[in-house]
């Protein structure tokens, strides 16, 4: 396997990580593995402290288990999940090494909070266990990293995918990942539960353009700099119904204007095909549908050939370890996780500033302030334009409404993606102008080779998708529960759009695997697209 070409990377923990929840859990079940933690954890504040009595002071009674009588009514309690399967825990002592380093995310979070002060009387406590669990972990992944490479393994290699919490435990996390090599990261949008489909109940029917930054495209905002930057998770949910809106954004801002570098979409399984039907359960993540598939020709050609310029400014949430270890990180941070979905923001570095600029954590040798960023440098508006200038989005000014757009002007891609407005032309460059009709729409206008920009390709590839529903199927008026998941097959929704470019020549329709030719008409500076006629997706202009 150390020489295998296909294994280009190895993981070493999936979705976990010290600091997250599944420490305490695991101390909470298995006595011995908690006393063995125990000896480690009260040898380290020994080294650390000195006596049993300078560490008492330190963390103060309140924060010590027996030496608080009644741990229900105290902050404690709430580190100390309280459970039947714990069984009897003993007296906290370093002496008799009985210190657990019980952890729990958000309280190590809340602490970072200004206003509050409820867990004040655990914050020695909480940061020593965080050091302590950090280095243990960091320890750990040196130990792995060192076996795999003795195989004579040289690919790349990464720790986990997870996160920890929103500010500490989330910095010293990541920290530790970028200590072993590659970031890697999961995230996803939209969609409902296992049964969203067939027992009518609500899932997320939102979309990602109304709000720069929501979504897939947030975990951008834990991309560290000198490191490769990889999503080795990413897809909308079904059945939510805009689809097409997530290789597009992701593969402009992400893989484009962000500079990042692997991307793995996630599902359970295709049959080599478009798929026939929208389906729940554990096909809920289904890159085959052919809202997702249609225009993924056209943006992995636009990304493999580079075709949106990577940002030549990278705005940096600035990071010092010790300090972080001290609680001084200089900038607010906050998760929000709704199960598979992870939304970062800070102060200082909004999720929107992924629409304009490239974003990095930079660890730094010593305590560095993070600049605020002004996103008011990068607006004509309410358009969020990159720095490139090849890319302009605008969002809906209620980011809880569905709604936005972006457009795309480079020398070998036009695209327009998002919710049209209605009766209002496009201005992509060079000649090249979109009129969608009012809805919503993913056109794109490609140079069909890997070496060609718009102006020297003879033949320029046409993607242009909606929404795709099975048939038959039905949503309530707010779009948030299926009444009738319908059958087999898929049908599109007609895209309908005007588009100018500067020259003649012949459109040709294709059919849906983007093959046949069904039917060829000449344009002149201008054609226009229908799907209620073409009964396609798939168009090619031949110069």
């Amino acid at each position: 396997y150390a020489d295998d070409p296909a294994i280009f990377c190895v993981e070493l923990f999936n979705e976990d990580a010290v600091l997250w929840f599944g420490s305490a859990w695991t101390m909470q079940r298995y006595k011995t593995l908690r006393q063995r933690i125990a000896k480690e954890f009260s040898n380290f504040l020994k080294d650390k402290y000195g006596s049993e009595q300078a560490w008492k002071n330190a963390w103060g009674k309140d924060a010590i288990y027996k030496e608080t009588v009644d741990l229900e009514n105290t902050n404690l309690g709430s580190l100390i999940v309280q459970d039947e399967i714990v069984g009897n825990i003993q007296p906290e002592s370093l002496t008799s090494g009985t210190a657990v380093p019980w952890h729990y995310p958000w309280l190590l979070d809340a602490i970072m909070e200004p206003q509050n002060k409820e867990f004040d009387n655990l914050r020695s406590r909480l940061f020593d266990t965080a050091e302590f669990l950090i280095g243990l972990q960091n320890h750990f992944y040196k130990r792995f990293v060192k076996a795999i490479r003795e195989t004579g393994y040289n690919g790349e290699i990464i720790s986990s995918n997870w996160q920890a919490g929103s500010s500490v435990g989330h910095y010293l996390n990541l920290h530790s990942d970028h200590l072993v090599g590659m970031i890697d990261r999961h995230n996803y949008f939209g969609g409902g539960g296992i049964n969203a489909l067939r027992e009518q109940e609500k899932f997320n029917h939102g979309s990602m353009l109304a709000f720069p930054g929501k979504g897939s495209v947030n975990a951008g905002l834990q991309q560290v700099h000198n490191r490769p930057f990889m999503l080795s998770e990413w897809i909308h949910v079904q059945p939510n119904e805009w689809y097409a809106e997530g290789p597009a954004i992701m593969g402009a801002y992400g893989w484009g204007l962000n500079g990042w570098d692997v991307s793995y979409m996630f599902e359970n399984g295709d049959a080599g095909a478009f798929s026939d039907s929208i389906k729940g359960g554990n096909m809920r993540w289904d890159v085959a549908n052919p809202a997702v598939m249609v225009n993924f020709a056209s943006v992995a050609r636009q990304v493999r050939r580079r075709d949106v310029s990577e940002s030549l400014e990278t705005k940096y949430l600035n990071v010092h370890i010790p300090s972080v270890l001290e609680g001084e990180i200089g900038f607010q941070s906050e998760v929000v996780q709704q199960h598979d979905e992870k939304t970062f923001t800070t102060d200082k570095v909004p999720p929107q500033a992924l629409a304009a600029t490239r974003v990095a954590v930079r660890f730094t040798e010593e305590y560095m302030e993070t600049p605020a960023i002004d996103m008011q440098d990068y607006m004509d508006g309410n358009t969020i334009i990159s720095t490139t200038g090849e890319l302009k989005w605008t969002p809906v000014e209620d980011s809880r409404e569905i709604g936005g757009y972006f457009t795309i002007n480079t020398k070998a891609t036009k695209a327009f993606v998002g919710f049209a407005p209605g009766n209002q032309s496009f201005d992509l460059g060079d000649g090249y102008d979109i009129e969608p009709e009012k809805g919503f729409c993913v056109v794109y206008l490609t140079a069909k080779e890997d070496d060609e920009n718009l102006a020297e390709a003879k033949e320029i590839v046409i993607t242009a998708m909606a929404r795709a529903r099975n048939t038959g199927m039905k949503f309530n008026e707010e779009g948030n529960v299926v009444l009738d998941p319908g059958t087999a097959p898929i049908v599109f929704e007609p895209v309908k759009a005007k588009i100018s470019v500067p020259f003649s020549g012949n459109l040709l329709v294709l059919d849906h695997d983007g093959a046949e030719i069904r039917a060829e008409r000449t344009i002149s500076e201008s054609l226009t697209i229908d799907g209620s006629l073409d009964k396609t997706p798939f168009y090619l202009i031949e110069k």
